[in-house]
C-alpha cells in the first residue's frame, strides 16, 4: 500500500470523474450537499478542503473537511466500496488527520444498525471518542431534513465541542 493524498479543487478532473460520483453514491441525500452547493463552496470557501486519496496512482477515496482555527471538522469521508477494509481509512486518519490536526470532530449516524455500529467502532479504534452531547445535523438545504447524529472527536473536551457545534452550525450549515 502506497497511500498518497492530493488536495483537489472543483476544477480538477479527478473531482468531476471520481469524487463526485463516489460522494453521491456514498451519502444519502439528507447527508450531503447538492452538486451546485458543493462546487460553490469548494470554489469560494477557503476553509473547506477536499483531498483525494490514492494507492500509488489509483483513486481509492476522498475526505472533505473544514479547517477552523480551533479544530478540524471532517464533513465527508468515503472509500470506494471495493477498496474498503484494506486500511486506507485508518491510515489517512492516523497518519494524516490525527497526526497533523489533533483536534478533530466528525458526525456519525446514530448506532441504530450494524453498519452505523461498525463505523462508530472503527472510529473508536482510531482513537476517536463518542460524545454524549445531543446533536442534530441541520438540513443542508430547505428541501432536506435535519438529522439526529452522534459526534465523535479527538483532542477536545465538552466545552470545546459545544463551541465547535456553534461554529459548524453557523459556518458549515449557515444555521443559527
Amino acid at each position: 500500500m502506497d497511500i498518497r493524498i492530493k488536495e483537489i479543487t472543483y476544477k480538477d478532473e479527478i473531482f468531476v470523474n471520481q469524487i463526485l460520483p463516489l460522494y453521491f453514491d456514498a451519502f444519502p441525500e439528507d447527508e450531503r450537499r447538492s452538486k451546485e452547493q458543493l462546487l460553490d463552496l469548494l470554489q469560494n470557501e477557503n476553509r473547506m478542503k477536499c483531498i483525494a486519496i490514492f494507492d500509488a496512482v489509483e483513486f481509492v477515496g476522498f475526505l472533505i473537511f473544514w479547517h477552523f482555527d480551533e479544530f478540524i471538522y471532517g464533513e465527508h469521508f468515503a472509500i470506494i466500496d471495493e477498496k474498503r477494509n484494506r486500511g486506507y481509512a485508518s491510515q489517512i486518519l492516523k497518519d494524516y488527520i490525527l497526526k497533523h490536526y489533533p483536534k478533530f470532530l466528525i458526525e456519525c449516524e446514530l448506532p441504530n444498525n450494524t453498519i452505523a455500529q461498525r463505523r462508530i467502532a472503527f472510529y473508536q479504534r482510531m482513537g476517536l471518542q463518542l460524545s454524549d452531547i445531543t446533536y442534530t445535523q441541520p438540513a443542508y438545504e430547505h428541501n432536506k431534513h435535519a438529522l439526529p447524529m452522534k459526534l465523535m472527536y479527538a483532542g477536545m473536551n465538552d466545552t470545546e465541542i459545544v463551541k465547535a457545534i456553534k461554529i459548524i452550525h453557523q459556518e458549515v450549515y449557515h444555521f443559527s
